[in-house]
């Protein structure tokens, strides 16, 4: 039954509560259904909303998957030789320009 994704719509208990359980506001399922879309659309957003993303820290550690992501991320950075400061400028967008050749030489 894992190739299968089923949808369960139902509306809130409470109307006067604005969060869910699973602690999302306003859930897809309450908005639209899958059987207004053609086939392939309805497996790829079948697909997506199957997988689940961890939230935290704590909870990817409890994933094998995300642990040898983790850890495959921390392996790129380090054969690559990038340092925290190289990482921090490109989080920040931080352009270089091509005119100045000492902008390369960190």
């Amino acid at each position: 039954m894992t190739d299968y994704h089923c949808f369960l719509s139902t509306q809130p208990t409470s109307s006067n509560s604005s969060m869910t359980s699973s602690g999302t506001r306003y859930p897809l399922h309450h908005f639209f259904h899958l059987d207004n879309f053609f086939p392939r659309h309805q497996a790829f957003i079948a697909s997506v909303l199957s997988h689940h993303e961890p939230a935290t820290f704590y909870d990817a550690m409890q994933h094998q998957e995300w642990q040898d992501a983790m850890a495959a991320e921390i392996r790129a950075i380090e054969e690559n030789s990038v340092n925290q400061a190289q990482i921090r400028e490109y989080k920040c967008f931080k352009r270089y320009t091509l005119e100045d050749p000492n902008n390369f030489n960190r």
